[in-house]
């Protein structure tokens, strides 16, 4: 069972596993990742990793570190460019823009982003929000196109009480983000999607 920040999720996880008479192994710490994972790899994916390492033991299977290479994780802390810094994470529950403004603090302390952000219907938009609002230089909030519709209206009334600098942009492009130097695109995959089309990997 991963880390979890909600206990009312471990209680299900548990009580389902008593049912079925099933072990709950906690994961293996996070610092198991060193040796394994790049020194700057951020600390929910280290989290992960060890969560691996717990299956790997349980399915009896003993990994080799030499054979072991990081995944492309398309959407999770992804850095497309270094000029402007592009850095892509479809965080969009209050918990993964957490963790994800945690990761940005200690990759790049200090560091301010323009932050576009898009967030779709049913989502907590109040939360991630203010998850993100201390790693915010400026916000330019997104018309997203989807089936399940758009909460710029809402981030819109959110990014007017915080006192930062925002836009709205229906549909951005790279001339209009231009002269921004760190630019994280977030809220969702469709926000991510967005960022991939405006900056193809280098």
């Amino acid at each position: 069972c991963g880390l979890q920040p909600f206990p009312e999720a471990e209680a299900v996880v548990r009580r389902r596993a008593a049912e079925l008479g099933c072990a709950v192994l906690p994961p293996y710490p996070a610092e198991s990742a060193v040796g394994w994972l790049p020194a700057d790899t951020p600390a929910f994916l280290r989290e992960n990793f060890g969560l691996a390492l717990r299956l790997c033991q349980a399915a009896g299977i003993v990994p080799a570190p030499e054979r072991f290479r990081m995944p492309a994780l398309p959407g999770r802390f992804e850095i497309v460019r270094q000029r402007p810094l592009v850095v892509l994470d479809a965080a969009h529950n209050r918990d993964s823009a957490r963790r994800l403004r945690q990761a940005l603090e200690a990759r790049w302390p200090g560091r301010r982003f323009c932050i576009v952000l898009g967030v779709v219907e049913g989502k907590d938009a109040a939360g991630i929000f203010a998850e993100l609002l201390p790693a915010a230089a400026a916000f330019v909030l997104v018309e997203l196109q989807t089936p399940r519709g758009s909460q710029h209206g809402a981030l819109e009334e959110l990014a007017r009480q915080s006192g930062t600098r925002w836009r709205l942009e229906a549909s951005p492009s790279a001339n209009s983000l231009a002269g921004e130097e760190s630019l994280l695109f977030t809220g969702s995959f469709h926000t991510v999607a967005l960022g991939k089309a405006l900056y193809p990997a280098e």
